[in-house]
């Protein structure tokens, strides 16, 4: 593993107060991303013709902030929990596999429940005539499992603000991948990985990718650079590291992570 000597002599506390501003600030430019979508569509304008409420089509940056939030969140805590073990001389793959079962299924029971209920309640909501969308089977089983994110015909069809739960769970399905990678390669030589990667699967995107094909444009590899990017960050903060040497470059750099 290269996870050696992974806390430093000065641990930093167990609870990150940053996490929920940046939780907060993420709710808020989801929250108004969708309002300024029922503005739009009722085409309310102030006098001069401009939508005020144009400004915060940017909202879906807070879901990609969630990612990085949950990148942050998920790999802290396998850090933490790796730290107590190198000590019982468990490494590489023996250690993944004592951790990812445990790790997924704390992480089913922490969103499944919270994401059932919502989901049964906009599914009886629409069933009770409260909506004019027509509901699937292939629906309601696609919700189920957590893909719907992969059909254009589901992805809307019950809320679409539930996809982002889908690519959070296989953004946990494929942390073993990320974990694999990065106890060869290391947390930097990882991101650059998946930079590269994710680069790539968008430029295929653009190019020979019909954007109705969410299969391709919807996958967890699309979103796991924002991810990896929170992991990259609990290293650091972990180690209490700075990632340039130059305060101005640092304090770039959390400008243009926020």
């Amino acid at each position: 593993m290269t996870s050696q000597s992974l806390l430093s002599n000065s641990s930093p506390p167990s609870h990150v107060q940053r996490i929920d501003v940046l939780r907060g600030i993420a709710i808020c430019a989801v929250f108004l991303y969708h309002v300024s979508d029922e503005v739009n569509a009722n085409q309310t304008q102030i006098t001069s013709g401009f939508n005020i409420f144009d400004i915060y089509r940017f909202g879906w940056t807070g879901v990609l902030l969630f990612f990085v939030v949950s990148g942050f969140c998920i790999h802290l805590s396998f850090l933490k929990w790796i730290n107590f073990k190198i000590s019982d001389k468990i490494s590489g793959f023996n250690l993944l596999s004592k951790y990812i079962p445990n790790f997924l299924y704390r992480r089913f029971w922490r969103i499944y429940p919270p994401y059932l209920f919502a989901y049964l309640l906009f599914f009886f909501w629409q069933k009770l005539g409260h909506s004019e969308r027509t509901i699937r089977i292939s629906d309601f089983v696609e919700h189920l499992l957590l893909i719907h994110n992969f059909d254009a015909a589901s992805f809307f069809s019950l809320n679409g603000a539930l996809w982002s739960v889908a690519v959070e769970w296989q953004l946990y399905l494929i942390y073993p991948i990320f974990l694999l990678i990065w106890s060869k390669l290391g947390i930097k030589n990882t991101l650059i990985f998946i930079a590269i990667l994710n680069t790539s699967l968008l430029i295929v995107a653009h190019l020979f990718i019909d954007r109705n094909n969410y299969l391709f444009i919807q996958m967890p590899f699309m979103y796991w650079l924002q991810w990896s990017l929170g992991a990259l960050i609990a290293e650091y903060w972990l180690k209490q590291k700075r990632f340039f040497k130059s305060n101005i470059a640092n304090s770039s750099l959390k400008c243009i992570i926020v």
